[in-house]
């Protein structure tokens, strides 16, 4: 048996869900969890007292599959997940 972590910003969770359920994954398990990833907006960050610095609430995704699962091609069904449109910070001007 083997078992994929990813580390998911909250609002990508569901995408990912419905990729692996089309995949054919069904062992799934996730964690609320206080992280480091690069925040996509502002309002996403918050400062952690115990941390001492800036961090965001994202999810800790756990997948189990069998070592015959490995010949299946999960990274495919994954990639049709659309990406995430960011704000390029280099091409905003200063006022």
């Amino acid at each position: 048996m083997k078992q994929i972590k990813a580390f998911v910003h909250r609002n990508r969770v569901t995408d990912l869900i419905h990729a692996l359920e089309a995949a054919g994954f069904q062992r799934l398990s996730l964690f609320d969890v206080k992280g480091l990833l690069r925040a996509l907006s502002a309002r996403e960050q918050q400062y952690s007292v115990e941390l001492g610095d800036k961090v965001i609430n994202e999810i800790q995704m756990e997948l189990f599959c069998e070592d015959d699962d490995e010949g299946r091609n999960w990274e495919r069904n994954l990639t049709t997940i659309p990406p995430i449109n960011r704000p390029n910070p280099r091409s905003a001007t200063a006022d």
